[in-house]
């Protein structure tokens, strides 16, 4: 990547990371301690960088994170005690609606069970595809309480967002794994082309033709024994420390600091993942967000929500090195050199 290049690839980092602060700095008002629920203790490396980018938020604005639980660990007793007077974040992402409905459950349980608190719903990617009813709580639900943002991260999320709930409520900001600076600290390709492909309920139903990317690693999201192994027992511990009971602010303090490092070594995994490819293909949002912070080409074919090419078209595509595809044949055909052969066996 040449000089001229990267610096265009960190400004428009910055725009971005300067758009999620303000946005995030407006709905806070004047707090410096805060909670954040929903955290993703799951395996999803893209919902960690997400979490990440919204810690470092955060730290930019000198706002003190408190509290951290995701839904196992959630105890409005330990928040009251850890946090008595500042909002309450709900953790972003693309969870918002019914596909992924115990999410959307734990974020109606926090509104309900803090009405006299402001509550700000991170930036998400909102979708009901099954019946009304679910849409029909949810509305009830916010529509009640008194003093709650959320944050949408594509503007024609906005707009439907705004129809349904009001437009008081709703606000703009760029997805917060958008909040990290570009990684410079990176292992160098292997190869040509890494693939990751999405294998959950998320990806386009499409017949995958493996002679596509014949040379190229492909996978969806892995995580390493030792990452595992060590992810686990940063779990164990914060069980541990959520059933102390009252707790200290020195328990406070390392249950959030072990929040933060199984972040922390999730996203590693992914940056060890992506790294080995010159280009990243990917229908996974932030494994696209990741490859350009990594400093790679990255090629994004859509997923079932629309979400990726919503993003791209709204402001990934400032970012040097960001290509939407129609499909992954048609990134298969731009891994191709003009000569006709593959990229992907070019770094050997």
């Amino acid at each position: 990547m040449s000089d001229a290049h990267r610096q265009q690839r960190e400004a428009a980092f910055g725009q971005l990371r300067s758009e999620g602060r303000d946005a995030l700095a407006r709905a806070l008002g004047p707090a410096r301690r805060v909670a954040l629920i929903g955290f993703p203790w799951h395996l999803n490396i893209g919902d960690s960088l997400i979490v990440l980018g919204s810690m470092a938020l955060l730290d930019e604005l000198n706002v003190e994170l408190g509290y951290v639980a995701d839904g196992g660990t959630y105890d409005p007793r330990a928040l009251r005690r850890a946090v008595p007077d500042g909002p309450i974040l709900l953790a972003g992402g693309g969870n918002f609606g019914d596909r992924y409905h115990h999410h959307q459950l734990l974020r109606e349980r926090v509104i309900l069970d803090f009405p006299d608190r402001r509550i700000i719903s991170l930036p998400q990617t909102m979708e009901w595809v099954g019946d009304s009813g679910s849409l029909e709580q949810c509305h009830r639900v916010y529509s009640q309480h008194p003093d709650l943002t959320v944050l949408v991260r594509d503007h024609d999320g906005v707009d439907a967002a705004s129809a349904i709930f009001g437009a008081h409520m709703i606000r703009f900001s760029p997805d917060h794994a958008l909040g990290l600076p570009p990684i410079v600290r990176v292992p160098p390709p292997t190869q040509g082309v890494k693939v990751l492909k999405r294998a959950d309920r998320e990806a386009v139903v499409e017949k995958w033709n493996t002679d596509l990317f014949p040379l190229a690693a492909t996978s969806d999201w892995t995580v390493e024994p030792r990452t595992r192994i060590t992810v686990q027992g940063l779990a164990v511990f914060i069980v541990a420390a959520t059933k102390l009971g009252r707790r200290s602010r020195l328990i406070e303090r390392a249950r959030v600091a072990a929040f933060r490092s199984i972040a922390e070594h999730l996203v590693d995994q992914g940056v060890r993942t992506l790294a080995i490819g010159k280009t990243v293909v990917t229908d996974r949002l932030h494994a696209a967000v990741l490859g350009l912070l990594i400093g790679r080409e990255v090629l994004l074919v859509d997923n079932a929500n629309r979400k990726l090419s919503l993003i791209f078209h709204d402001y990934l595509h400032t970012i040097p090195g960001a290509e939407l595809c129609t499909d992954f044949r048609e990134a298969a055909a731009r891994t191709r050199g003009d000569d006709g052969t593959r990229i992907d066996a070019v770094h050997r």
